[in-house]
């Protein structure tokens, strides 16, 4: 039985919420997109089904989620924002906060660049068309994930303030 999807857009939303209230005031767009990725990836490797609606693309700069693309990051007025989000959803960001949330683009596309997922749609990448990311890999991908880290990360992490966080559950 599948469980429900977020939109890529409100676990965006999310994420630039809680860095900015963790007193990162410029958030890099890219950043948002790697962070993505790696929600996606560790969603895989707790509920072996991803977490959030989203195809992702390989681009120079790292994976591109394709349905933000007409999306503006550039926002520094965002509360407040009543998004509505599965518990799930919310705790695996939470994870991926706590353990990428201080790292610059650069170290998370390193660590990126290691996915099976990554070099294959780098591969299959050109000048004129950017290579899908097959999920499929990216779940093949998702073993190399430490489910117990992320577990912990879930439940003690700096990112999460309850009270806030209830206002994202469904």
């Amino acid at each position: 039985m599948s469980k429900r999807t977020d939109s890529a857009v409100d676990c965006m939303q999310y994420l630039e919420q809680r860095l900015i209230a963790h007193n990162e005031n410029c958030v890099d767009e890219q950043k948002l997109h790697d962070l993505l990725y790696l929600a996606l990836r560790e969603g895989y490797a707790i509920f072996e089904e991803p977490i959030l609606e989203g195809s992702f693309v390989s681009q120079e700069t790292g994976p591109y989620c394709v349905e933000l693309t007409a999306m503006s990051i550039q926002r520094k007025n965002l509360f407040p924002i009543t998004l509505r989000m599965a518990r799930r959803t919310v705790l695996i960001l939470n994870s991926i906060l706590e353990q990428y949330g201080h790292y610059a683009h650069e170290q998370l596309l390193r660590i990126i660049s290691r996915d099976e997922a990554w070099q294959s749609a780098r591969a299959n990448s050109n000048e004129t068309f950017f290579g899908v990311i097959d999920h499929e890999l990216v779940k093949s991908d998702s073993r190399n994930v430490s489910v117990l880290r992320s577990l912990w990360k879930m439940d003690h992490n700096t990112y999460s303030d309850p009270a806030a966080m209830a206002l994202y559950l469904n």
